[in-house]
């Protein structure tokens, strides 16, 4: 079952806002919800850039983990909008993986 499918009854009408007002306020369904909205989305465009199925999934779950920081950290300003948050995110974790690689 994908994260947040379970809950997708409860909240799937919910918009992107009252949701981020939901996991602001400590709601792990709520935050399931925007998971389940936006993970296939956001890792079809983390694989269009990593080109591996693995390295996308890791990179999704970095930006996933960093929208939840923000979306819990007080007085967070602004709508929640996804694309550009996470899109940023994953360019910015691609580009230092290529300027210094593991060996």
């Amino acid at each position: 079952m994908e994260a947040g499918a379970r809950w997708a009854p409860a909240f799937r009408a919910l918009g992107d806002e009252r949701l981020a007002r939901m996991v602001e306020g400590g709601s792990e369904p709520a935050f399931a919800a925007v998971y389940g909205r936006y993970a296939p989305v956001l890792h079809g465009y983390c694989r269009s850039l990593l080109r591996d199925v693995e390295e996308a999934g890791d990179a999704l779950q970095n930006a996933m983990l960093k929208a939840l920081q923000a979306m819990r950290r007080a007085g967070r300003s602004g709508p929640l909008r996804p694309g550009p948050w996470a899109g940023r995110t994953i360019a910015f974790g691609f580009r230092r993986a290529v300027a210094s690689p593991l060996t």
